[in-house]
């Protein structure tokens, strides 16, 4: 693959330099949709339109055949033509294909009789609307309908799959056997080079490894002063620094081989070398140190070069304002690190020379080329630990960061690249061969187990690969499989690479002698292995390859033909079993609809029952309307990409309609490049008004069948967030790939929409894993592999009102798909989906309490919508036959979708379940809005928005939304109260003055029987205050009602539920009562009474007055009264006229003329009362009562000596509120609290006082804090408004 395939899409196009449209965005996708949709009838901004979607599940025939009951029972109810959308994924995009073929033959009106037959229709065996019907049912076994294993479509079967297999299994073990005869070459070379000049394999190790060290000096370095752009962020590093971060860690490799080998075969230092170091002492030289001494003047070399370049590179580089980088604030640190390091790097070579030369012999070159190079490596790895532990500030975190993941990096290349590659292709031939020990018996009896197990282990996981992942819960058998699932993989690419490294190396020997005289060359005799041992096996190989230098040559080169050849004569699409799959879908389910269906008798395949995907809007309008617009969903495989907070997901969501066909990045990556099609209205939805040549679109080199075959395609390699390495890998080479390549239009390149890709390169990609969005092709599967309901791409377009049909298998009843689709909406789109399935699962004998649910749907622009979601359940009110059926077959109605082999009475219960489930959940709200089949009513409902709609969801609603758990008895229970409260309302006449303030309506059926001589107004008998004898009984009464709201307040859960159906009518209770002046008396006198969150819930729900002024939206109803004495009137004489008043009461009056309070400096001379104000509590009516004392506070000037809040009001934040008010009246600037005796205050002793004045203090803090921010808010209120008038004036007017 090239490098641009595997860098991010953003650096591709810039490097490009293409020029791609502006990415169409998802408004204008569904505005051109809807517009297809509407038609002419459209009228207002397509914005504005409130569309309903229908999701169709995946789940293989069995949710084809739910999902047609499901359609059938829409049909027959008039539904249908309420849709704009029908969304589709894998089995669910079977029977929409069936309908979308039947509305494209038959138009709507047929469609829909072809699914709802009246009853004469039905009668008649041969009428035309029961022939889709029975056609599906003939084929519901649509992969080989005739159970037989020698029908011709199991032959095919088989036939098929044999081909694509070898094909595959052509390339791809011609590309491992040349791969694997590679170790051969390499120690041919190194044969050679070390025979005749050992001593320039170490001059090319220390050559690369410098050039190494260079690139990464300069990758460091541009980390180091990498700045962010004008938005503040980094931006991509340019290409030569990822090329260089890439030539690095090759380098390194490279240099771990070369040096390996240098080595070991080394005599003598090149040259100039020797020279440098001839005049050292030849005490410091012995021993071959000077090999070390020339390493550690190398590397001190090189990186004091780096030193150097750093301090120039500074000049061109503009680090504003940032601190110099840490390599020049430490430059002594750095060279005594160097130095150190460059110290302990030529004693590591010294070493490691001694340790490899032991390996310089004869066979000993295959132990070298396998462990050599790690042990270099680790050599290399240490000495850059030493350095960067002696440089320590010299060299900045990110610094320290990239040199270890370059270290890293390193390692694992030549471990895995180098060193398990070839002890596997070297020492694994030895062990299949010799290593079952010696004799027949021991290789029969270990040998071949060891075959048989591999091949075992082979056949379980290719079976079990594509299946989820086990969970916690699963039983042990699931929990063995998926074991095997996940080991299988690696064992048989084991088994694999000794296996053909064993062919190649019997190939060579078998054909070498002539291919060795092909080539030109002479073949001598080769002796036999003389032994079973590993020497022997080694010297045999050693042999064979000095035997046949250009045999084996040319056998690589041949094996690489062969894999070119049939990666460039092959396609990668046509022959995987795609083909297969589609052929079959299409002969069923499109077959079905084709009513002129003319099929070849042999195969029974008709061309002409497949449609282009683009031409499905080419049909007879429904009232000029075109409802069900299509929705494909696949899987756009992300294996291999960049997002790492998708790395979990491996798949994005890739829609494919008549129109626009692609990847839209959701919400939450609006950065993301797209992919698809150049514009958001094209093929099927270009304006049909303006006659224009087609575009080159997706959707017009699509059919449908290719869609839902590709929507279907559970079995691949790449799986979405199914994917792992090693089963990809091992499902590619037994050629079990359902997906598809197809063209990424916004790529640089502009490939066709038509076009296939390379067959080589694409299927290595795909073995690999390697699919990712920046590709001039992107990888499609199932569309579960992502999403498995369809609700993603209805929710994306903001639907009103969503019908989820779920008919995945799910025996547990986990709604696993249901919970994975919720959460990818709320992250991508900001869509809360709000629903109750626990009615669902069933309960004991297996049975359910419901099929269905109601949920609500919030999207982040504010706007909502409505789920109804069914799901395959029993809930023992189905039909006879279903029942009996189920009772048959223990896992109905979620049978394995490995399952895709129905017989008739099998099709035909899943079928009548989801026509019964879908009734049965209709049925209830259409009688409720008077819309039942065959009424004026239900002729309404169509496409357009409509009241009527609107009623029909809140009638879903209602009906259907989850009940209350153990709500039944709990309400009986109040309700028993509230008709013993009601009893006494209507036996006690001095109550009566109630009835008016409880139910306005009253004044309007019963007269006024206190008027004499004239009737007294509504208004006035709706808020008429109870006489003086009768206020008593009015009062308590209205406590009554209120401690029984509390009590329904907790019982009902009221504080999450207080908009729940079943809890309407309490709450419009609650509201009647709360409108009532004596209620309000009531709740403010009692509300210190009743828990804090019943109080918040009664004033924001029912709007009940607050005892505070923080809200703006409501009547103040707190004051603060000046009582201070007038001028010449004493603090006693003050305090006893407001006691005889009732302004303050005897506990206040003996604490304000108490010992603490006027004795000694600072006695209070201001007084202040908290009282709250009736007049606001009861706005809107004729009482008049004097307002209520709540507190006090006493000033001495400006300190504050007192502020008491009366007992029964405490706890309710009064005296915050309190001391704000007395700031707003510049009152308050200091506390003075002092212990004493406060007369019927009680004893404050001094340690008391100075907590209340702590946490007076604290309060007046407090409150100068908010005094602070209303003033700061207000001020930029008034700044707005300003702001505003002046753009007003300026424009001549408002907007």
């Amino acid at each position: 693959m090239r490098l641009q395939g595997m860098l991010p899409p953003e650096l591709t196009a810039k490097w490009s330099g293409g020029d791609a449209p502006p990415p169409p965005r998802i408004d204008a996708v569904r505005d051109a949709e809807l517009r297809l949709v509407l038609g002419d009838t459209l009228r207002d901004d397509p914005a504005s339109v409130e569309a309903w979607g229908l999701a169709l599940s995946g789940g293989g025939i069995r949710s084809a055949t739910f999902g047609l009951g499901v359609l059938q029972a829409l049909a027959r109810n008039g539904l249908l033509r309420c849709f704009h959308y029908q969304s589709t994924v894998s089995g669910g995009g079977y029977i929409g294909a069936f309908l979308q073929g039947l509305v494209r033959r038959r138009g709507f009106e047929g469609a829909f009789r072809a699914l709802a037959p009246d009853h004469e229709e039905a009668a008649a065996a041969e009428a035309p609307g029961t022939q889709p019907i029975r056609h599906l049912r003939e084929y519901s076994n649509y992969l080989s309908p005739r159970k037989s294993p020698f029908s011709g479509d199991a032959l095919g079967m088989a036939g098929t799959y044999v081909r694509n297999v070898l094909l595959v299994q052509v390339q791809l073990c011609a590309l491992i056997l040349a791969l694997s005869l590679l170790p051969l070459l390499v120690y041919a070379g190194a044969s050679e080079v070390t025979a005749r000049n050992p001593t320039l394999l170490l001059s090319l190790a220390g050559l690369t490894g410098m050039l190494a060290v260079v690139l990464l000096a300069y990758v460091s370095t541009y980390a180091n002063r990498r700045a962010p752009d004008v938005t503040g962020e980094m931006p991509p590093p340019p290409r030569r620094v990822a090329l260089a971060a890439v030539a690095t860690i090759a380098a390194l490799s490279v240099a771990a081989l070369f040096g390996a080998l240098g080595l070991a075969f080394f005599r003598d230092l090149p040259g100039p070398f020797a020279t440098a170091v001839g005049w050292l002492p030849a005490a410091w030289t012995g021993g071959r140190a000077e090999l070390g001494i020339v390493t550690g003047a190398l590397y001190l070399l090189v990186w004091m070069a780096w030193l150097g370049f750093d301090v120039w590179y500074s000049r061109f580089v503009d680090s504003g304002d940032a601190p110099p980088p840490a390599l020049q604030r430490h430059p002594g640190r750095f060279v005594f690190a160097t130095v150190g390091a460059a110290a302990f790097a030529g004693l590591a070579i010294v070493v490691l020379r001694g340790w490899l030369s032991a390996w310089r012999g004869g066979e000993a070159l295959w132990h070298l080329l396998a462990f050599g190079p790690p042990l270099v490596v680790a050599a290399v790895v240490l000495t850059a630990i030493v350095h960067l532990g002696l440089a320590g500030p010299a060299l900045s975190d990110l610094q320290r960061e990239i040199w270890a993941r370059v270290g890293g990096k390193t390692a694992g290349l030549v471990l895995l690249g180098m060193t398990l590659t070839l002890a596997l292709t070297i020492y694994g031939p030895w062990l299949l061969s010799f290593g079952a020990g010696r004799g027949a018996q021991a290789l029969s009896g270990v040998g071949w187990a060891g075959v048989v197990a591999w091949l075992s282990t082979t056949g379980i996981g290719l079976l079990v690969a594509h299946g989820r992942r086990g969970e916690p819960g699963a039983s042990k058998r699931s929990r063995l499989l998926d074991l095997v699932a996940r080991i299988a993989p690696w064992v048989f690419l084991l088994g694999l690479l000794i296996g053909l490294s064993l062919a190649g190396h019997l190939l060579l020997q078998a054909i070498g002698p002539g291919l060795q005289r092909l080539a030109g060359g002479t073949a001598p005799p080769l002796q036999a292995i003389a032994g079973t041992g590993l020497p022997d096996y080694l010297a045999h190989l050693d042999a064979l390859v000095a035997a046949y230098p250009r045999a084996l040559w040319l056998l690589v080169a041949c094996a690489l033909a062969v894999w070119l050849l049939f990666g460039w004569a092959v396609n990668v699409n046509e022959f995987s079993l795609n083909a297969f799959y589609r052929n079959r879908l299409v002969r069923c389910y499109l077959g079905a609809s084709n009513e002129r269906r003319n099929p070849e008798p042999t195969t029974n395949f008709d061309v002409q029952d497949d449609l282009v995907l683009a031409d499905l809007v080419e049909i007879e309008r429904l009232d000029g309307t075109r409802p069900l617009f299509p929705l494909v969903g696949t899987a756009l495989n992300l294996v291999a990409a960049k997002q790492l907070d998708w790395q979990d997901r491996k798949a994005a969501s890739f829609c494919l309609t008549p129109g626009w066909c692609g990847y839209l990045p959701p919400d939450s990556r609006r950065g993301d490049a797209p992919i698809g099609d150049l514009a958001a209205a094209t093929a099927g939805t270009v304006d049909v008004s303006r006659p224009a040549p087609r575009t080159d679109s997706l959707a017009a080199s699509l059919t449908l069948g290719s869609a839902i075959a590709i929507s279907g395609a559970a079995v691949n390699p790449n799986m979405g967030y199914h994917s792992s390495p090693a089963v990809t890998f091992l499902l590619t080479l037994f050629d079990a790939r359902l997906g598809w390549w197809l063209p990424n239009p916004r790529h640089p390149m502009r490939p066709r929409a038509d076009s296939s890709p390379f067959f080589g390169r694409w299927l290595l990609a795909e073995m690999l894993g390697r699919t990712h969005a920046g590709g001039k092709f992107v990888h499609l599967s199932d569309g579960g592999h992502f999403e498995n309901l369809g609700l993603y791409e209805l929710v994306r377009r903001r639907c009103r009102f969503i019908l989820c049909v779920d008919a995945a298998a799910d025996g547990d009843r986990a709604f696993a798909d249901l919970g994975n689709a919720v959460h990818k909406c709320r992250v991508d789109f900001g869509a809360n989906i709000d629903i109750d399935v626990a009615a669902l699962a069933p309960r004991d004998g297996g049975l359910a309490e419901r099929s269905c649910a109601v949920g609500r749907i919030a999207y982040a622009d504010g706007s909502g919508g409505t789920l109804l979601y069914l799901k395959p359940t029993l809930t023992g009110e189905e039909p006879a036959d279903i029942l009996h059926y189920a009772r048959a077959h223990a896992c109905f109605p979620h049978e394995p979708t490995s399952d895709q082999f129905f017989d008739e009475a099998q099709f035909e219960s899943y079928r009548r379940l989801g026509e019964d489930i879908a009734q049965r959940a209709l049925d209830p709200a259409l009688e409720r809005i008077g819309a039942e089949p065959g009424t004026p009513r239900n002729a309404e409902l169509d496409v357009q928005d409509s009241a009527l709609k609107e009623k029909l969801l809140i009638a879903l609603r209602q009906r259907w939304i989850a009940p209350l758990p153990g709500v039944a008895d709990r309400f009986a229970l109040h309700s028993k109260a509230l008709t013993r409260l009601f009893g006494k309302l209507r036996d006690t006449p001095a109550l009566a003055v109630l009835d008016a303030q409880f139910y306005p309506a009253w004044t309007d059926l019963v007269a006024d029987p206190a008027a004499a001589g004239g009737a007294t107004a509504p208004l006035g008998r709706r808020t008429r205050m109870p006489a003086p004898g009768d206020f008593r009984a009015c009062f308590y009464f209205c406590q009554e009602l209120i401690r029984l709201m509390e009590g329904v307040y907790h019982d009902l859960d009221l504080e999450h539920a207080w908009d729940h159906p079943d809890n309407r009518g309490w709450l419009n209770a609650f509201r009647h009562w709360s409108w009532s002046p004596m209620f309000r008396i009531a709740w403010i006198v009692g509300a210190p009474t009743f828990g804090a969150r019943f109080v918040a819930f009664c004033q924001q729900r029912l709007e009940l007055p607050r005892l505070d002024n923080d809200a703006e939206d409501r009547h103040r109803v707190l004051r603060v009264d000046d009582l201070s004495p007038a001028e010449g009137f004493g603090w006693k004489a003050q305090c006893d006229r407001l006691l005889a008043d009732g302004a303050i009461n005897h506990v206040e009056h003996s604490i304000l003329l108490s010992d603490p309070m006027l004795k000694g400096e600072g006695a209070p001379t201001r007084l202040f009362a908290l009282r709250l104000k009736w007049s606001a509590v009861l706005a809107g009516t004729d009482a008049r009562f004097p307002d209520t004392t709540l507190g006090i506070a006493a000033l001495s000037g400006g300190t504050l000596r007192l502020l008491r809040i009366q007992d029964h009001v405490r706890r309710l934040g009064l005296a915050s509120e309190f001391m704000r008010l007395l700031i707003n009246r510049s009152a308050v600037g200091a506390v003075d609290i002092r212990g004493g005796y406060y007369g019927l205050g009680g004893v404050c002793r001094n340690r008391r006082a100075l907590q209340v004045q702590g946490w007076l203090e604290g309060v007046l803090a407090l409150a100068h804090k908010r005094r602070r921010a209303r003033n700061d808010a207000a001020r930029a209120r008034r700044e707005a408004h300003r702001a505003r008038l002046a753009a007003e004036r300026t424009t001549g007017g408002p907007e």
